[in-house]
């Protein structure tokens, strides 16, 4: 069986546990009890739910799971493929708090935060845009799971810019919004980013704002 088809067959519902978990902590990295805590509200018997954990486990052991990666009982979500060295920083850097010595604060948080930046710069060096939102959608594309567009006003706009609403699964909102680019010297310099360029970013959408805005738009 090709790496391929057996990624896709990863159950949907433990990807929509993962956006899930994403939604909640708003950051690239879920631990693991967050994603089976999505698990236990969608799936009442424990050892169907356990299965389907264990199943995304194995599959991203596997490398058969696009997307996701293991670091220390956390799991990391990137929508560019991670190469080996920069895997190996994320272990490096997660056991590297392990070992700290305790000083008063949460080591978890800031392992998690420091993961998290250097996927988001890893993905977007320019600007260091991607987040939760943006992989969320991408997990969702790739394991077939149900995108509906609810909002959209890019076609509105005759440049092409707006924001535009996805349901994934009838469960999680996000929206993808298109913008002009306004950039300083050193990032024209570093070729980040061109006058008149197009910029955008991803976020997390609550139901009433974007039936708000929906409504707003029409009016």
């Amino acid at each position: 069986m090709s790496e391929a088809i057996q990624a896709r067959q990863v159950d949907k519902r433990a990807i929509l546990a993962v956006i899930k978990a994403l939604a909640r902590t708003k950051r690239l990295v879920v631990p693991l009890d967050v994603v089976e805590e999505e698990l236990s509200e969608m799936i009442e018997d424990y050892g169907k739910r356990k299965d389907l954990l264990l199943g995304l486990i194995d599959a991203i052991n596997a490398n058969v799971a696009d997307y996701m990666y293991l670091v220390h009982g956390r799991l990391v979500i990137s929508p560019r493929k991670l190469s080996e060295e920069e895997l190996q920083v994320l272990h490096e850097i997660a056991k590297l708090y392990k070992y700290k010595p305790y000083d008063g604060r949460n080591r978890e948080t800031t392992v998690d935060n420091v993961i998290h930046n250097l996927v988001r710069l890893w993905n977007d060096p320019c600007f260091g845009m991607t987040n939760a939102a943006e992989a969320a959608y991408y997990l969702a594309e790739e394991y077939g799971l149900s995108i509906k567009e609810v909002m959209n006003t890019v076609r509105k706009d005759p440049r092409g810019y707006g924001t535009i609403v996805y349901n994934i699964e009838d469960s999680i909102l996000v929206s993808e919004t298109y913008t002009p680019c306004f950039c300083d010297e050193e990032e024209r310099s570093n070729d980040c980013c061109e006058e008149g360029g197009d910029c955008g970013w991803w976020e997390f959408v609550e139901p009433n704002e974007a039936q708000a805005s929906q409504q707003g738009g029409e009016a």
